[in-house]
C-alpha cells in the first residue's frame, strides 16, 4: 500500500504545524511470538487480510506448481484450504469479515476469473457476474456487501462490481469516461474507486464514488488538475493524490471528507519535509503512513493538517506506519537507514508505546500489514528455496 504538500494553498499552513512527538516507552504487555502460517507443502503463504477472531485468509502455492490454494488459516496458524470447483486451477481469497464470510476468486483454464464467495463453514458461492468475461471479489464488511472488479465481454469495459444478497450491481464510470475501478469499500457501504478512459495520450484517472444506488459521484479536484487517482479508504476517508499543470508544480496526497461533502484537502508532511505518504486509516478518521525529508517518519493524521510524529528507538532514520486499528494502535516498521537487516517492525499502541515483533528465524525482512481490533498483526517474510525468494505470513497474536 506512494505526495506532497507543494501547492501554493498549502505553503503557509505547514509553517504553522506543530508536531507532537510521543515518547518512546516500554508496552505493558509482552511482546507477542510469530507464528508461522502453515502451506499446502509448496514454498509460500501470503495473508491479506485477518479479522476479530484472527482468522486470516490469502493462498498458498501448490505443491510442484504455480497455481495458488486460497487458502484460511486459524489463530494457530493451522491452514484450511477453501474449496475450487473440480474444473478450477487455483484461486485466492481476498477479504473476510467478522463474521466468517471470505471473499476472493477462482480460475481455470485460459486463467478466466471468477468472482466467488466462501461461508464460515467453507461453502462456496459463485457470484453472478451477467455479460463478464472475468470477475474478482476484492473485499467483504461487516454487513456482508462484497465488491470487486468485473471484464465485459460486450464492449470491452472495466466495471467495478457490488454485490448484496447475491445481487450485482456494476458501477458506472463518470460521464465521458469508459471504464470504472473499484479500489476500496467503507463500512458504511460506500465503494470508492477511479473512472478512466481509453483515449491514446489521456492517462488520468478521475476520483469517484459510489452510493447505494450506484451512481458514480466525481469527488473534487483542484482546478487545473491533470491527472488524480484515489488509492484507499475507510470509514469516513477516502484518500490519494492530484497532480496540477502549475509550472514546476509537484503531486500531493489529499483525503476526501465522504460525510461532509466529499470535501478535499491536502494532507501534509511534518514541518521541514517534503512529502507525505498516507498508507491507511481506521473508522475514526485517522490516517497513518510516512512523511519524507532528510529522515523518514511514522506519522498519524488525526486531521488533514495535523502530522503526529511516531516514537522511534534512538538512532532510526527510517520508520513507516502500515495499518492502524480502530482503538488507535498502530503497526509498522522501524530502522537505521541503509539496512534491512536491523529493521524492527513495531506496534505502537494508542498512548504511543511500542513493542517489537520478532519474526520467524528462517525469514528474512519481515514487514507487517494488517492489525485487527485485537491488536493482532498479521505479515510476511522472504525465504529462499534454490536461491528463489518465496514469501511466508506470519501471525502475532495481540489481546484476546
Amino acid at each position: 500500500m506512494p505526495g506532497t504538500g507543494r501547492n501554493a494553498r498549502n505553503a503557509g499552513a505547514v509553517g504553522f504545524l506543530v508536531a507532537a512527538t510521543l515518547a518512546v516507552g516500554d508496552s505493558a504487555a509482552a511482546a507477542p511470538s510469530p507464528i508461522n502460517l502453515q502451506t499446502t507443502g509448496g514454498h509460500q503463504s501470503w495473508a491479506v487480510a485477518i479479522n476479530s477472531s484472527d482468522t486470516s485468509v490469502g493462498y498458498t502455492d501448490q505443491v510442484r506448481s504455480s497455481n495458488h490454494v486460497p487458502a484460511q488459516w486459524d489463530r494457530t496458524g493451522r491452514l484450511t484450504p477453501l474449496s475450487l470447483p473440480a474444473d478450477n486451477k487455483g484461486g485466492e481469497a481476498t477479504g473476510i469479515n467478522d463474521a466468517g464470510l471470505v471473499s476472493g476468486y477462482v480460475y481455470g483454464a485460459g486463467w478466466i476469473q471468477s468472482a466467488v464467495t466462501w461461508d464460515k463453514n467453507g461453502n462456496r458461492t459463485t457470484l453472478p457476474t451477467p455479460d463478464s468475461l472475468d470477475s474478482i471479489a476484492f473485499d467483504v464488511n461487516e454487513h456482508g456487501v462484497v465488491v470487486g472488479q468485473t471484464f465485459q465481454s460486450v464492449g470491452g469495459q472495466y466495471r467495478a462490481a457490488r454485490w448484496v444478497d447475491g445481487q450485482v450491481t456494476l458501477l458506472a464510470p463518470l460521464a465521458g469516461r469508459d471504464h470504472s475501478a473499484q479500489i476500496a469499500l467503507t463500512s458504511d457501504d460506500v465503494v470508492v474507486g477511479n473512472s478512466f478512459t481509453n483515449t491514446p495520450g489521456d492517462i488520468g484517472r478521475a476520483p469517484t464514488r459510489w452510493d447505494a444506488d450506484g451512481t458514480p459521484t466525481a469527488l473534487p479536484v483542484p482546478d487545473g488538475t491533470q491527472r488524480a487517482e484515489v488509492d484507499g479508504a475507510r470509514g469516513s476517508i477516502a484518500y490519494g493524490w492530484v497532480y496540477t499543470d502549475v509550472p514546476g508544480g509537484r503531486g500531493y496526497r489529499v483525503r476526501w471528507d465522504l460525510t461532509h461533502g466529499n470535501t478535499m484537502s491536502p494532507i501534509v508532511p511534518l514541518p521541514g519535509d517534503s512529502d507525505a505518504f498516507p498508507a491507511g486509516s481506521n473508522n475514526r478518521g485517522t490516517l497513518i503512513g510516512m512523511s519524507r525529508g532528510t529522515v523518514s517518519s511514522a506519522v498519524k493524521w488525526t486531521d488533514a493538517n495535523t502530522p503526529v510524529r511516531l516514537p522511534t528507538f534512538p538512532g532510526d532514520q527510517f520508520a513507516a506506519a502500515y495499518d492502524i486499528n480502530d482503538s488507535g494502535a498502530v503497526v509498522g516498521g522501524s530502522a537505521p537507514i541503509g539496512t534491512g537487516t536491523d529493521y524492527r517492525i513495531v506496534v505502537w499502541d494508542p498512548a504511543g508505546n511500542l513493542t517489537t515483533l520478532k519474526s520467524l528465524p528462517f525469514l528474512n525482512n519481515s514487514t507487517p500489514t494488517r492489525i485487527n481490533a485485537h491488536d493482532s498483526v498479521i505479515g510476511y517474510g522472504i525465504t529462499y528455496t534454490g536461491g528463489i525468494p518465496f514469501h511466508r505470513s506470519v501471525l502475532w497474536l495481540g489481546h484476546p
